[in-house]
């Protein structure tokens, strides 16, 4: 294997144990935390390209949620085509990964795509979408999140309820 992938992997290996990387308050204290991994990331060489590239190799199938993650957190824009490809991908954990890496990227174009996967019928990947839509801007963002406090499900809603709260304190 090329030694550019066994870095990255090794790299990837090394994820803070902690579920999300936004809460500073509830890290554990261990020898790595998320931005010390971040930054680790940051420092390796095409980083992102590695990446891509390992997310559409499928000897790195067994890593694609973790390198998800990782682009969603250090991805930028060219990241964009290969994120709307993966969240369209029959495994509904690869699909919730994609999604909120697209909400990470911030991006304006994003919001269509994201209005049109609010009607996904797998109800943690419209929580996802509605979550991703909370960090975007616009209208048309607003009115997908407002749709979501119309969903069938009542985690949904609430996620939806959540993101308008996140979108309001955006815009």
């Amino acid at each position: 294997m090329d030694d550019k992938f066994l870095k990255v992997q090794e790299w990837i290996k090394r994820i803070p144990v902690t579920d999300n990387p936004f809460d500073k308050h509830n890290m554990l204290d261990e020898e790595i935390n998320w931005d010390v991994w971040i930054n680790e990331g940051k420092k390796i060489r095409k980083i992102e390209e590695i990446l891509l590239e390992m997310l559409n190799d499928d000897k790195f199938r067994s890593d694609k949620i973790l390198i998800l993650v990782a682009i969603g957190l250090i991805g930028s824009r060219k990241s964009y085509s290969d994120l709307i490809h993966f969240a369209k991908d029959e495994n509904v954990l690869v699909r919730i990964e994609a999604i909120t890496a697209i909400g990470n990227l911030k991006l304006q174009e994003a919001v269509e795509f994201l209005c049109e996967l609010s009607n996904d019928k797998d109800q943690n990947v419209r929580a996802n979408v509605f979550v991703a839509l909370g960090k975007l801007k616009g209208e048309k963002a607003f009115q997908c999140l407002r749709n979501g406090l119309n969903d069938s499900v009542q985690f949904v809603r609430n996620a939806a309820k959540t993101a308008i709260e996140s979108y309001r304190k955006n815009n």
